[in-house]
């Protein structure tokens, strides 16, 4: 029992309030029996003992007079005793939990270190996967790393020169790939567009030349479109001047009966058979040409055979090196220096001779080759093997001649120069190549000379290159520059060149080398221009490419004189189709190439000269009649070399009048024979 702690009233233990002044007494916890004992008296007690007169002694502390609601006879409601009972009979519940949890503490401890081998498993595994996943990224360094400390010369040599020349097969094969994805194709199409646009210096500059009268000219583009669906192959080829159509050639070859035809419809509306004309000109080389693009997409080795063929023979070239030494060295060009590891090859002429046995053995044993030529062409490959068979290594020498390759090796394993030196007896070393890139970060440096000639070793040939690469997007500055003893050797006029050393430059602009290499696609600015020739300081090239790949390209050639632009080529290739028809209808005239009437008959209704002066004017060029005449008459020799225009037909001619043979050169003077 205790005391209520406002008026003394003796009460139960667990007892939550006062029944006699209603005040909120301090909580002991109890056991859960003791109090829901306490709990279930209380409720008796309180149902029991109330009475009205009990109401004006409530303390006014009281939360649960319902907002001070009054019942009948201005008495004021009890307040809800039980449902607070039970609030704090929940409170006791939590607290009994917590407690409890506290006497479950060793047990928590023992399922804790049950578990205790599995978390560290699991941390174990994301360990590993984490190092696995570094080790993906960084295996070329990794890898490079391991065979450069623990294998031979020889063989971290093989290692290198593997891994990089397989890199550059596989980026091969995808272009391969690449074009040989669209041969297999059941109809090919592409279009292509080259455009010459002249600028307003460019159009002024052909007024001041001496053909009077002729202005206008904006812009001559070709256009053409070919599409190949089985064994027909058709296309269209259109000339126009400033956007305007003035020349359109049709041509239809068929690769199974091997007919070819041109039209040239503002000419003459008759198509030209040129078949026989082909064949009896080309002979057996037409009829592989025919046979070879009638199935061109199953003839050709597939990528994957390409590669592996490639690096199978280029493994075998690597693996007959001679002695291997490796050391390292400080390689400094201009103000950049790196520290590399170089391998120092030579080839003896034993190497050589072991090399094209090898290589012979190996070309007669391949079945994968054989496949490859057999299905080009039927008995290729025994002219191929007759070939290989005939070469005899016997005849190299071996009076002291070797090959010295000398490779620059970074610390992640790439091949980032060569120096190559030839040793005779005659004429001792000489070094006709060396080329070596150095990268710090995003920056570069590259230098690369040829010297052609062991006679004459002060002839040299340079390039070299700065910028920077950063995510694989170029900017760069390339320079090729000459010796003075070969501009002196040359039979140009040298009295121009000053500078040899900047010969051509070349500018790079936001080239991305990441999609070159992924899929043949490509973007970048190219600028060439000179600083050897002062007159031609103020003239450059620019070229903007925009391919989106290998047969979708977009590339701009522009002449530039003080940044103005002189002139434009723009040629554009896509695989867009296009339907276009240029097979001979049923009805159609056709003639005959080969027919010695043919060319009159082709052109008897061919007017030239009006033919240009109606073009040009629909083009919006000025021309005056001399022009239009020597334009005439130019065009009339290209088309009509016997001046037919005198004759009616071939028959006008006597040709056993005019034989070769009838003609004798003797000291520089022509003779006819009686």
């Amino acid at each position: 029992m205790k005391k209520c702690n406002q008026c003394g009233t003796l009460l139960d233990d667990n007892a939550k309030f006062c029944p006699q002044c209603g005040a909120q007494q301090s909580f002991e916890p109890t056991n859960e029996n003791s109090l829901n004992a306490s709990a279930t008296a209380y409720n008796n007690q309180q149902a029991n003992t109330y009475t009205p007169e009990q109401t004006n002694t409530f303390s006014p502390q009281q939360n649960n007079y319902n907002n001070g609601a009054m019942a009948e006879n201005n008495i004021p409601l009890q307040p809800d005793y039980k449902s607070t009972s039970q609030n704090q009979f929940d409170a006791q519940q939590n607290f009994n939990a917590a407690s409890q949890n506290q006497y479950d503490m060793p047990a928590a401890s023992n399922q804790l270190l049950k578990k205790l081998p599995i978390i560290i498993f699991a941390t174990m595994a994301a360990f590993i996967v984490c190092i696995g996943a570094l080790a993906c990224v960084f295996h070329k360094t990794f890898t490079n790393m391991y065979y450069k400390t623990f294998s031979s010369p020889a063989s971290y040599y093989e290692h290198v020169e593997k891994a990089n020349t397989h890199t550059l097969t596989s980026i091969f094969s995808k272009s391969y790939a690449t074009g040989l994805e669209q041969l297999k194709q059941d109809t090919i199409t592409q279009n292509v567009s080259y455009k010459l646009t002249l600028g307003s210096g460019m159009q002024t500059l052909l007024q001041a030349l001496p053909m009077s009268g002729f202005s206008g000219l904006k812009d001559v583009s070709i256009t053409g479109t070919t599409q190949q669906k089985g064994n027909d192959c058709e296309s269209v080829a259109q000339l126009n001047i400033n956007d305007v159509p003035f020349l359109t050639a049709n041509t239809y070859l068929n690769y199974n009966t091997k007919e070819e035809y041109i039209q040239i419809p503002e000419i003459n509306e008759s198509y030209i058979n040129l078949s026989k004309l082909l064949e009896e000109g080309s002979g057996e080389n037409m009829d592989i040409l025919f046979d070879f693009y009638k199935d061109t997409a199953n003839k050709m080795p597939s990528a994957k055979d390409v590669e592996t063929l490639s690096n199978r023979y280029i493994d075998l070239a690597i693996e007959s090196h001679g002695t291997v030494k490796k050391s390292s060295a400080n390689v400094k060009i201009g103000k950049n220096s790196k520290k590399l590891t170089v391998l120092t090859v030579t080839y003896e002429a034993e190497q050589a001779k072991d090399f094209i046995e090898a290589l012979k053995k190996n070309v007669q044993d391949d079945k994968e080759l054989k496949n490859i030529f057999e299905k080009v062409s039927k008995g290729s490959y025994s002219k191929f093997l007759k070939k290989v068979e005939e070469i005899d290594a016997s005849d190299i020498s071996t009076n002291g001649n070797s090959i010295k390759m000398m490779v620059y090796v970074d610390n992640n394993g790439n091949i980032v120069g060569r120096k190559f030196t030839l040793h005779s007896e005659s004429n001792g070393d000489y070094s006709p190549l060396y080329y070596v890139t150095l990268q710090n970060g995003n920056t570069f440096h590259y230098s690369c000379t040829i010297t052609p000639s062991a006679d004459d070793t002060t002839e040299v040939i340079s390039i070299t290159g700065e910028g920077t690469r950063k995510k694989n997007i170029e900017n760069s500055t390339y320079t090729l520059g000459v010796s003075q003893s070969i501009v002196d050797q040359s039979k140009m006029n040298t009295s121009y060149i000053t500078d040899p050393s900047n010969l051509i430059i070349m500018e790079v602009k936001e080239f991305d080398l990441a999609a070159s290499v992924k899929d043949g696609s490509s973007s970048g600015t190219f600028t060439f221009y000179t600083k050897a020739v002062p007159m031609l300081g103020l003239y450059k090239l620019k070229c903007v490419v925009n391919n989106k790949s290998v047969t979708d390209t977009n590339v701009e050639m522009s002449l530039l004189a003080n940044q103005e632009t002189l002139c434009t080529l723009t040629l554009q290739t896509d695989m867009k189709a296009k339907k276009i028809n240029t097979i001979p209808a049923n009805n159609a005239n056709i003639m005959d190439m080969t027919d010695e009437n043919f060319q009159y008959d082709y052109l008897a209704d061919f007017d030239i000269e009006t033919f240009l002066e109606e073009k040009l004017e629909k083009a919006g060029i000025t021309i005056d009649s001399s022009t239009l005449q020597n334009f005439s008459y130019a065009i009339n020799n290209v088309l009509n070399p016997y001046s037919m225009s005198s004759y009616d037909s071939y028959d006008d001619y006597d040709f056993d009048d005019y034989k070769l043979d009838d003609y004798t050169i003797d000291d520089d003077s022509i003779k006819i024979e009686d």
